[in-house]
């Protein structure tokens, strides 16, 4: 009976593994170990190409700033011209006003004094004109109107409301005339001809060119036409 006994060696409970599950952790192992290696591998590549890129950014901006130091050094060297020139210029201009008031200061002078010579001159001829006007005037007012030789008309292009005006002034300074023509813009060589005058005096020489063909005419240099 003790023949038919056999001795069976059993292994302790915790030296009992299954090896169903191993192959798999294994490949569990293996797969995070290579996702791993990948991420390490791409992270290196993504640096590299990183680096790669600041260092042809970093390039071009040392370009860039080359190229605007070389641009601002030209344009400080224009503006220096520019500003030499100008200096002289002024120097130029300085010495040729300088030279021109030492040549022209005689003649300056003279030319002051001739202008007021000249309107000396102006004064007494508009003196001369107010004697000869008041001296028409009394003579206008001695002779009877009928037997008055002269005839004086008052021929103007404007029309109402400013004849009232003309007619208001004419008053004041006591100035008579026998006819008065407001011809409200229209040409006054037919009126002229028609009044048979024998000489038109006007402040504008556009119609003393017109009137001019049929009656003698006098250009009067004062208003503001002649301005």
């Amino acid at each position: 009976m003790n023949s038919k006994l056999k001795k069976e060696d059993k292994l302790p409970s915790y030296l009992r593994r299954s090896s169903k599950g191993g192959l798999l952790v294994g490949f569990i192992y293996v797969i995070a170990f290579m996702s791993i290696l990948f991420l390490a591998i791409w992270q290196t590549f993504e640096s590299e190409n990183n680096k790669s890129e600041m260092q042809l950014v970093d390039d071009r901006l040392s370009l860039i700033e080359e190229q605007i130091n070389i641009v601002d050094e030209t344009n400080n060297d224009s503006m220096t011209d520019i500003t030499s020139s100008i200096q002289f210029l002024d120097k130029e201009v300085r010495k040729l006003w300088d030279l021109s008031n030492k040549r022209n200061k005689v003649n300056i002078q003279n030319l002051s004094n001739k202008t007021e010579e000249i309107q000396e001159l102006l004064n007494t001829i508009k003196i001369d004109i107010k004697e000869n006007q008041t001296n028409l005037l009394s003579l206008q007012n001695d002779i009877e109107i009928n037997e008055y030789p002269i005839r004086t008309a008052l021929v103007t292009a404007r029309s109402a409301p400013s004849d009232k005006r003309v007619i208001k002034t004419l008053r004041q300074w006591g100035v008579r005339i026998d006819e008065s023509l407001f011809l409200g813009g229209m040409t006054k060589q037919k009126f002229l001809k028609s009044f048979d005058a024998d000489i038109f005096f006007d402040d504008q020489k556009k119609h003393i060119m017109g009137a001019n063909e049929t009656t003698t005419s006098g250009h009067v240099p004062y208003g503001i036409k002649n301005i």
